[in-house]
């Protein structure tokens, strides 16, 4: 139990730190740094676990991630 104790943890730090990049990329966005958002999107996406429980999550970050690249294209 201790193990998977441990785990559960671990996860549940990296779903808290890749919502914090989450929400600094929607700032970021906001302001129209897209460069910024960019970077705080694919981050938040590559720090959540790839678990079922935060499957949906994941896919968010990763549209927002694509969103913030077409918009910094297009500057």
């Amino acid at each position: 139990a201790g193990i998977a104790a441990r785990e559960a943890q671990r996860r549940q730090q990296l779903v808290e730190s890749a919502q914090t990049l989450f929400t600094a990329g929607s700032r970021a966005f906001a302001d129209r740094s897209y460069g910024e958002a960019m970077d705080n999107f694919k981050a938040a996406f590559e720090t959540v676990p790839d678990v079922p429980a935060v499957q949906d999550q994941r896919r968010v970050f990763f549209k927002r991630y694509q969103e913030a690249t077409l918009e910094q294209r297009q500057f």
